[in-house]
């Protein structure tokens, strides 16, 4: 009897755990020194405008200047030219670039409060395992692995400091690997491995340092899954999940970091999937497969 009951158990643990409050104090994040990673991605850009209106100090790094320069001037066109925004410059596939950035933090800022990474290298196709599979593996591994580890290591001793927060922004495929994704699946596990560890670290030397993994399926995804749900299952409930937006995703974001919860999902929907992987592994692939 008991075993009939476990799955429902295991999932409503899984929304408990993951569960993030809707709101947190706005005045908490005014004066927070604060870097983003990734900020030319939608979300990233999203999360530097939420940042500005909270009124905090942030920095954002990117290989293209004219992109950064575009997201600074956006950011000061929507919250006057008073918000304090500043951009660097960098390749963080490259040692020098993660010391840039970090050297600039600490100049311009004095310190750091949060660090959100969000970067990544993204190269899509089935696996063949040519040589430009394994060259791209590697370059993949710099980007999307090395360099969070790097430049957090970097930042770590401000961060302590302050008692800040690290945010991870990662894909669904940090937990659930996906055709044409292989690389990229690869290397996130390897983050959120990383940085689940480095948490209880941090905790175990009571630095007062929190890590936050975030997870954020597409907004694409969300929209196709919820054409599934309304499909299959719309004759059985009255109502069912709404699209999701990115200022929803962002600010999921903001409040998993500022309230240090240790991993969040979004959507919600995420959870579910995720845990469904975990019994019916096959049904879940073949959705995901089918999308491929």
């Amino acid at each position: 009897m008991a075993r009939k009951f476990f799955p429902v158990l295991v999932l409503a643990l899984v929304f408990a755990f993951f569960y993030v409050p809707d709101t947190f104090d706005p005045k908490s994040v005014i004066g927070k020194r604060v870097l983003i990673t990734g900020a030319d991605s939608v979300i990233g850009q999203e999360l530097v405008n939420q940042y500005c209106k909270l009124k905090a100090a942030v920095v954002i790094t990117g290989q293209s200047e004219e992109s950064l320069s575009r997201t600074v001037a956006r950011c000061k066109q929507q919250h006057g030219t008073s918000a304090k925004i500043h951009h660097v410059t960098a390749d963080l596939e490259l040692p020098e670039g993660r010391l840039r950035v970090a050297d600039f933090v600490r100049k311009q800022l004095g310190g750091l409060d949060h660090v959100i990474l969000r970067h990544e290298l993204v190269n899509t196709g089935f696996w063949s395992g040519s040589e430009r599979n394994m060259s791209m593996l590697y370059r993949e591994q710099q980007v999307n692995f090395v360099s969070y580890v790097d430049l957090t290591s970097q930042l770590l001793p401000m961060l302590v400091d302050s008692k800040g927060n690290v945010g991870i922004v990662s894909p669904l495929s940090a937990k659930i690997g996906a055709p044409s994704l292989a690389s990229l699946a690869a290397h996130k596990f390897a983050v959120h491995g990383f940085f689940s560890s480095l948490r209880q670290e941090l905790n175990a030397k009571d630095s007062g340092v929190s890590v936050t993994l975030c997870v954020i399926g597409s907004f694409d995804d969300h929209y196709i899954i919820s054409k599934w749900l309304d499909c299959y299952l719309k004759p059985f409930f009255s109502t069912l999940p709404s699209v999701s937006t990115v200022e929803e995703a962002a600010n999921t974001v903001i409040t998993a970091i500022v309230v240090r919860s240790s991993e969040v999902h979004f959507p919600s929907f995420s959870s579910f999937l995720i845990a469904a992987h975990k019994f019916v592994p096959r049904y879940v692939e073949w959705f995901l497969a089918s999308r491929s």
